[in-house]
């Protein structure tokens, strides 16, 4: 379920997300929700309350279990809402397929893979690089630039 939320954070192009998960051997059921742009991103409550509490993925799942909420649930709608946005996702491709070529887009893929691999190996050397420095050898923050009109 870990893995679940840490996807629904990174990848979902959603805003939102929401969900009523039922209470274990209850018929109380509590609202999930998961805003993308707000921090923490997930909130819950009891159907028909007020106040929400909040949550981090991080410890989503501690507060699930805290109000006994069937946590089966949960996992099934986030699997469902991801499968929904690969869905969407193979759709996209296929009609940019069609409307630029598959040459197009297989280039594109390839070449957005490379700079992806160019961009984390340049980082892991920066970070290399700047562990090996002491202190007073750092090199100085460099001036930060501004745009001049004339």
């Amino acid at each position: 379920m870990n893995d679940l939320l840490k996807f629904i954070d990174n990848f979902i192009l959603d805003d939102q997300l929401y969900y009523r998960i039922p209470k274990l051997h209850s018929k109380d059921e509590f609202e999930v929700h998961w805003i993308r742009k707000e921090t923490p991103s997930w909130h819950l409550r009891k159907v028909d309350t007020i106040s929400w509490e909040n949550a981090s993925s991080e410890n989503l799942i501690e507060l699930l279990n805290k109000n006994n909420l069937d946590i089966s649930i949960l996992d099934a709608n986030l699997r469902s809402s991801i499968i929904q946005q690969v869905i969407f996702a193979d759709m996209v491709i296929e009609k940019a397929t069609e409307l630029l070529g598959t040459e197009a887009i297989n280039q594109s893929r390839e070449d957005n893979k490379n700079f992806m691999s160019s961009l984390v190996e340049v980082i892991k050397s920066l970070v290399s690089l700047s562990a090996e420095l002491p202190p007073s050898e750092a090199p100085p923050p460099k001036p930060s630039l501004r745009i001049v009109r004339e």
